[in-house]
């Protein structure tokens, strides 16, 4: 985020710069409309903003916004997150309860799906992604979205989120703990909703070649259990 603030200031500096210091106009140069100058200045300063600033404006339209504007946001918010600083942020912008519920309680089934995906995004190779996602009922929300995952509609992309939290260490032991009382093997989960999985398939084969070189953990030990039961 600072590299990003860095860079608006740098590029403001130099339009301004041009502006003040560009004198080939041929002859006499012409005037200089301040009016237009402000507008482009304030137009320049619009377009170069910071990620935290577009999260906010993109968090708002997703409360106030139509489901097709929804879907529309969570798409450009999916690949905003893939930047971690700006996934950091969704904490303290209040963000994770706004994306939990359009998951959980969309009427829209796009909604659903697309707000599945942005979770993805977020926690993916994010181990602070993860510890925000627990602090905000992460787990809770989760095991909501299995119970209710009563048709195809959402089967997929609750396997690329079940795909990137059984790569986390950090929620894998915090999930085995507290549902230590039903079945919490993430890999039969990812079998349950679809056997034939592409992306549960490239989960297997990648667990497995992380654990060749994992040095000894309870989290390698639950895995290495995990795969033992599926294979």
């Amino acid at each position: 985020m600072q590299k990003q603030e860095a860079m608006s200031a740098f590029l403001k500096a130099v339009f301004n710069w041009t502006m003040e210091n560009t004198t080939d106009y041929g002859s006499d140069p012409p005037p200089i409309d301040q009016d237009k100058m402000q507008w482009l200045r304030t137009a320049w300063e619009s377009f170069v903003v910071d990620g935290a600033t577009l999260l906010r404006r993109a968090l708002t339209m997703l409360e106030k916004g139509s489901e097709e504007d929804q879907v529309l946001v969570l798409n450009h918010l999916t690949e905003l997150v893939e930047d971690i600083d700006n996934a950091n942020v969704l904490k303290h912008l209040r963000g994770w309860a706004i994306i939990f519920n359009l998951a959980e309680n969309s009427p829209s089934v796009d909604v659903r799906q697309a707000a599945i995906r942005s979770l993805t995004a977020v926690l993916h190779n994010n181990e602070r992604g993860i510890r925000d996602g627990l602090d905000e009922g992460l787990i809770q929300v989760l095991e909501r979205l299995l119970t209710n995952a009563s048709t195809a509609d959402t089967h997929k992309q609750l396997i690329g989120l079940l795909s990137t939290l059984t790569q986390s260490p950090l929620f894998v032991l915090e999930y085995v703990k507290l549902c230590s009382q039903n079945s919490s093997n993430l890999i039969a989960v990812c079998k349950q909703l679809d056997p034939s999985s592409p992306r549960l398939a490239h989960l297997l084969n990648t667990l497995k070649e992380r654990m060749a070189l994992e040095p000894p953990s309870e989290y390698k030990t639950l895995i290495l259990e995990w795969l033992a039961e599926e294979s």
